[in-house]
This record gives C-alpha cells, structure tokens and sequence, in this order.
C-alpha cells in the first residue's frame, strides 16, 4: 500500500492561518455507533497524542475546556476485540494508543511477530480539542489526517505514512506524510517564506513565483517569500506536485 515517499513540514506562526491538503484518503467519519469514547475536563495546560496504526484522525478545536476522543471501528467484525484503544496521562500528558495484536504499548510500540495483514480492522478517530492543550502530536501509519482551527501554542505535529493531511489553523505546525501530492492555501494577508521540493511533479505558487516541473531523476526545490516571509513553511514530496494557493 505503501509508494514512494513524501515528506512535508509546516511551521506556522500563531500570525498565520493555512490550510494544506496531502495526498488521497477520506477524513474521520463520524457515521456509525462510537466503539470507544473518553472525555476530560482541563483545568491546566495539558499536551496531547494519539497513535493508530490503520485510520483516520480528524481534529477539532472546541470553546470550552472538554478534551474529547471518539472512535469508530470498521471492517472484520470478528476482529474487533483484538484491537484495543487504551489512554494514559502521565506527566500532563494525555496518550491515546489503538493497538493491534502483537503491540504491547505506546509510542513506540514494539512487535512479538504476530501478523496484523490478518486483523481486518481500521479506527477511525474524532478529537476535539480545547484551549488548555498547548502542544497536538496525532500519527497515523494508514490514514488520513485533518485538523481545524487548532491552535496549539506549543505545536501541532501530524504524521501519517499513506494519507491526505488537511490542517485550517494558526500555531507553530509541522505535518508530514509519504506519498501524493502537496496543496497549501493561504490567506492574502499571509507573511511566509516557503521552502518547496519534489523529485517528480511540480512546483507552482499562485502568490506569483516557482512555476517549474521537474526533471526525470533530477529533484527540484524552491525558495520564495509570501508578504515578508516571517513564517517558515516547508513542503516537499517524492511523487507528486507541490502547489501553494491563494485563499481569502
């Protein structure tokens, strides 16, 4: 399932608000009964992550101080008790984990050889997030990423190795995925210096600059200001166009 590689880094000062679509994939559902739900009133700053292995994670930010995670299993129903979704808050830090057979914890949850291509099941996971969290790590190993309105002071982080990242937000702000095509939007208004690379596909920015494809073999990268280019924003991809879009 997985091809060839693709990496994007985005960092995005609280003056900036982007959005940024990444390769193919569906968004979190929220259809279907919830398998798994947990929720906590903050009355700190807290950091937050959440690991999966195969689905999608769709983040929200919300108004009051309610930290809230939902998950939907889909596929072999029969499998579905071997996936376990455990959480932990250690140090103020709250860790959501959806496990498979032959994962005993996590991150960096290590294998015993059992075989997950066996386990036919995807997580599907919704988040809303409040104010008090300062710092956002979401991964998926399959799946597609989308995170709205987040502003997390300390950083958003989402990573996801075969999957689309969709991100509308403001906040120091990294993202990066393997494999598709790269797509930012920003405001007007925006002050970014954008790094941007591929090593198959091209390069074309709508704010007027780095219209270029490359050549076979041959990676290209660009360099170019938005504004006065006080956010650095950088994108770069193996396969696949990098195109940087003006929003409203």
């Amino acid at each position: 399932m997985l091809r060839s590689s693709l990496l994007v880094a985005l960092a995005v000062s609280t003056s900036l608000a982007c959005s940024s679509s990444i390769a193919d994939g569906a968004p979190a559902s929220t259809g279907g009964t919830p398998d798994f739900q947990w929720k906590a009133t903050l009355d700190r700053p807290t950091r937050f992550e959440l690991h999966d292995l195969n689905g999608a994670v769709r983040a929200e930010a919300t108004n009051d101080d309610v930290l809230s995670v939902v998950a939907t299993k889909t596929g072999r129903r029969a499998d579905f008790d071997k996936v376990t979704i455990v959480t932990k808050n250690e140090g103020g830090t709250v860790v959501v984990c959806a496990l498979w057979p032959g994962q005993s914890s996590c991150p960096g949850s290590s294998s015993t050889g059992r075989n997950n291509h066996d386990v036919e099941v995807r997580v599907d996971f919704v988040v809303r997030l409040p104010a008090k969290v300062t710092r956002v790590a979401l991964q998926t190993l399959n799946g597609a990423i989308s995170a709205t309105n987040v502003n997390a002071k300390d950083g958003t982080h989402l990573s996801t190795l075969n999957g689309r990242i969709d991100v509308v937000g403001r906040g120091p702000l990294e993202a990066r995925t393997l494999n598709g095509r790269v797509e930012l939007t920003l405001p007007n208004d925006a002050d970014a210096e954008v790094e941007a690379s591929t090593m198959h596909g091209k390069i074309s920015n709508a704010f007027g600059d780095a219209n270029r494809s490359s050549e076979l073999g041959v990676p290209i990268r660009s360099r170019f200001k938005i504004g006065a280019g006080s956010v650095h924003v950088g994108l770069s991809t193996m396969n696949g166009d990098v195109v940087v879009r003006r929003g409203t």
